[in-house]
C-alpha cells in the first residue's frame, strides 16, 4: 500500500486531515501524519468552495481509506457468487476505483 494508513480523521477546528491516527489518543499526539488541507489557499477562481463544500471534500477524504478496505472486502466476499451482466459490470467498476487508488 503506498497511501498513509488509516484511520485519519480532521484536526478539530482545522481543514488539516491526519492520517495513521490513533483513534484511542484525541491528543496532538495520537494525530498522525500530515495527509492533506482541504483549505482552498489564495485561488484563482471566483467561485470558491464554501465552507460546506470544505467539510464535505475534508469527510470524503477521511473516509477514503475506510471505503476501499469496505470495497474490497465486498468484493472478495461476492466473487464466489454468480451474478447477472450488469452487477458483474458493477463489480468491474469497484475494481477500477480500487486500481485507482491504489495507483503508484
Amino acid at each position: 500500500m503506498t497511501h498513509t494508513p488509516g484511520p485519519w480523521r480532521i484536526e478539530t477546528d482545522t481543514t488539516l486531515i491526519w492520517g495513521n491516527c490513533d483513534s484511542d489518543d484525541m491528543t496532538s499526539y495520537g494525530m498522525g501524519y500530515p495527509v492533506a488541507d482541504c483549505q482552498h489557499p489564495r485561488s484563482w477562481r471566483r467561485d470558491r468552495p464554501t465552507e460546506a463544500e470544505i467539510d464535505g471534500n475534508a469527510r470524503l477524504i477521511v473516509a477514503a481509506p475506510d471505503l476501499l478496505t469496505a470495497l474490497k472486502g465486498l468484493l472478495t466476499a461476492i466473487d464466489s457468487t454468480e451474478f447477472d451482466g450488469n452487477a458483474l459490470r458493477e463489480c468491474a467498476v469497484a475494481r477500477a476505483a480500487i486500481a485507482k487508488a491504489e495507483a503508484v
